[in-house]
């Protein structure tokens, strides 16, 4: 058995002595236990213990980032032999007769594309990211200019689906995220509601008195 640091093997060795009461045994045993709590491996973050296995090895909640809940063994993780809830390998689809991923089967999806674009972007600004697939939800509508949305995969035009931050100081988390129109997040982006409500007052008062000089 593998030792993961210095004086595991005499914890083991102390493990296995009988004559030691169940409470010093389990005692031993959780601090022969290495912690995994709040680690990434591949597409799950480990959120807790959830008891030994019958083996002794401890157990690991864990949650993917498809959304699905599941428990690994420490070992496993350890060595990367699991990496999803299973999503990973039920997304394999072979393709001209090579493997191509397809995680959680919705790769390629404008879900996915919206969901991948916000995990890079928060990489790049070093800004918080908690997002699951299962959070972008497109409408059909713009929520804000009430025009319909359209995916459009290789051209970005004024329809297409965007992820805004409802509060630009936060990240790219849960609850602070809605999917509005291009043309809607760039009118937002870099304007304050101040800025926004001094180009109303212009295009009702300054614009449109231009217009009527205009027409006389």
């Amino acid at each position: 058995m593998a030792l993961e640091f210095n004086g595991r093997l005499e914890l083991e060795n102390e493990m296995i002595n009988y004559h030691r009461t169940p409470e010093q045994r389990e005692g031993l045993r959780q601090r022969m236990t290495i912690n995994m709590t709040g680690k990434r491996i591949g597409l799950l973050v480990v959120i807790r213990q959830d008891g030994y296995a019958k083996n002794r090895q401890a157990m690991w909640q864990c949650l993917c980032d498809c959304g699905t809940t599941t428990t690994v063994n420490g070992s496993s993780l350890r060595r990367g032999d699991v990496v999803s809830c299973g999503c990973y390998n039920r997304g394999k689809s072979k393709k001209n007769g090579k493997w191509k991923s397809k995680i959680h089967g919705m790769c390629g999806t404008p879900e996915y594309r919206l969901w991948d674009w916000a995990k890079v972007r928060a990489r790049k600004q070093a800004i918080s990211f908690n997002l699951q697939i299962s959070d972008i939800i497109i409408p059909l509508y713009c929520p804000v200019l009430k025009i319909s949305l359209k995916n459009n995969i290789k051209t970005c035009s004024d329809n297409s689906p965007t992820i805004d931050r409802i509060n630009p100081s936060l990240g790219y988390i849960k609850g602070n995220v809605c999917v509005i129109s291009h043309k809607a997040n760039s009118i937002k982006r870099n304007a304050t509601i101040g800025d926004l409500e001094k180009i109303i007052e212009y295009m009702r008062n300054g614009a449109g008195t231009a217009l009527e000089r205009e027409a006389i």
